[in-house]
């Protein structure tokens, strides 16, 4: 009978887990998942009956691989960033202009380490892709950055190209229609609110 789940906590993983990790490798990840494991709530009998008669089975495993993917799309996220500097240079400003931007919420940036990092994904070749910044200033302030990633990178039914539903970012980089997007960011805040 499934007896207990693991505390809510959508990503896992924080920039301050983050660095530790990077830092001390693959025993700063075990030493995570047991923390992560340790904090087991038990189900009232009757939510767990409830699961037992849908079928649902109890699988640490699944967590823990959970927890360790989210490890690594946020280092990769992290790994793809843009320093101020190379934004700066992309966008033709000076880097007082990105952090003015970033304040402002034009740009996304995700602070680690003391240092602003800009996720590569809203960008292009020729700067920032049209229309982000007016998605970016939708996006909450205190969303995950896993959260804005799969906001933004996740394919939208709302939002089809030839049929099949496509991301955000892809959707402008085609040069979809910003008014159809905004909606769908919209819906997306309010849903993992």
């Amino acid at each position: 009978m499934l007896r207990s789940v693991l505390p809510v906590w959508a990503f896992g993983c924080g920039p301050a887990e983050l660095r530790a990790t990077r830092r001390r490798g693959d025993a700063a990840v075990a030493a995570y998942i047991r923390v992560m494991n340790s904090n087991r709530h038990p189900l009232p009998e009757r939510e767990a009956k409830m699961y037992d008669e849908a079928g649902f089975l109890e699988c640490d495993d699944a967590y823990r691989w959970q927890v360790l993917a989210n490890i690594a799309d946020y280092a990769r996220l992290i790994k793809s960033g843009l320093t101020t500097e190379q934004v700066g240079r992309k966008l033709l400003v000076d880097v007082a202009a990105v952090r003015k931007r970033i304040d402002e919420h034009h740009l996304w940036a995700i602070k680690d380490n003391g240092r602003w990092l800009l996720p590569a994904l809203q960008f292009d070749e020729d700067g920032l892709i049209p229309g982000m910044d007016r998605i970016i200033r939708l996006v909450s302030v205190g969303m995950h950055p896993l959260s804005v990633c799969g906001l933004l990178t996740g394919p939208c039914p709302e939002l089809s190209q030839c049929g099949a539903p496509v991301s955000l970012v892809e959707w402008l980089r085609a040069g979809g229609d910003i008014t159809l997007a905004v909606p769908v960011v919209q819906h997306g805040i309010w849903a993992a609110a």
